[in-house]
């Protein structure tokens, strides 16, 4: 395993288990990445990877799996600026490839630090920091139709937050701590979904 942190990890919904690697920062630059390990045999393995790949980045938070598939979305550069990359990135484990496929309507703006959570066929993406703005957006797309969409809030919303963590149980998204423009939070917020 090459040294990293804010890194991606993930274990997709595969019969042989895997655990995957991606991205991530070191101190001699940002990785882009891919390795996974046999959790059988206790091994590394940096696999040739195909398609295009995303530009190194940190802070991912900003991924999740889809059956086969890894999602990624923005993650961070240098500093608190995120890299400035607004398309999907899917990363498919049984053909070791690297697309971005067409998006329809508007995706989130540049941002680091969000939280991604899978729920089916949909990825929601809230929050993030890019600069000293923190954003208290909620996004939706189906990784069916690749479509976009801002889910408006109501009720009470949460502040602009990143670093947060997400978890979804049964039909609610919850959202958890972080870090905002005053400082550390300790709130937790539910959304429908």
């Amino acid at each position: 395993l090459r040294p990293r942190y804010e890194h991606a990890t993930f274990l997709p919904a595969a019969a042989r288990p895997r655990l995957w690697v991606f991205g991530g920062a070191h101190p001699a630059g940002n990785r882009s990445c891919v390795q996974v390990l046999d959790p059988e045999t206790g091994t590394w393995e940096s696999p040739d990877v195909s398609g295009v790949q995303p530009l190194p980045r940190t802070f991912h938070t900003s991924s999740a799996a889809v059956g086969e598939r890894l999602y990624v979305f923005g993650g961070g550069e240098k500093g608190a600026e995120p890299v400035k990359d607004q398309r999907l990135h899917v990363f498919d484990t049984a053909t070791l490839t690297w697309s971005q496929p067409d998006t329809h309507g508007d995706p989130p703006s540049p941002r680091h630090g969000h939280v991604v959570v899978a729920v089916g066929t949909k990825l929601f993406i809230h929050g993030g920091l890019a600069g000293d703005v923190f954003y208290n957006d909620l996004f939706c797309i189906d990784v069916n139709d690749m479509r976009w969409v801002k889910i408006p809030a109501t009720g009470d919303v949460p502040g602009g937050r990143a670093s947060h963590s997400s978890a979804v149980f049964r039909d609610h998204l919850y959202i958890f701590g972080g870090i905002g423009p005053e400082g550390t939070l300790d709130t937790t917020y539910k959304y429908h979904i």
